[in-house]
């Protein structure tokens, strides 16, 4: 493996800045996070089917919204220490 005072005689200089560790996570990275979008994208179609095949109706989405709001911050609280 050349050296960088080998890559810089020969002008290679930005083929190993491009092989850097710091390249590849940020890679990575960005795979990941388009992961994310696009299984986001798969599923959000078949939502409505979802719903039918689980027979469930608006109002138990709307009630497991609320039931969200309310008893997250709640118990939080409970959870949390005061010095």
């Amino acid at each position: 493996m050349p050296t960088l005072s080998h890559a810089k005689a020969e002008g290679e200089v930005a083929v190993l800045a491009a092989a850097s560790p710091g390249w590849y996570f940020l890679a990575v990275l960005s795979l990941l996070m388009g992961f994310a979008s696009i299984s986001t994208d798969l599923y959000l179609p078949a939502m409505p089917e979802m719903g039918r095949s689980l027979n469930a109706s608006a109002g138990s989405g709307l009630g497991c919204l609320l039931s969200m709001l309310l008893l997250i911050p709640q118990k939080a609280r409970n959870h949390c220490v005061r010095n």
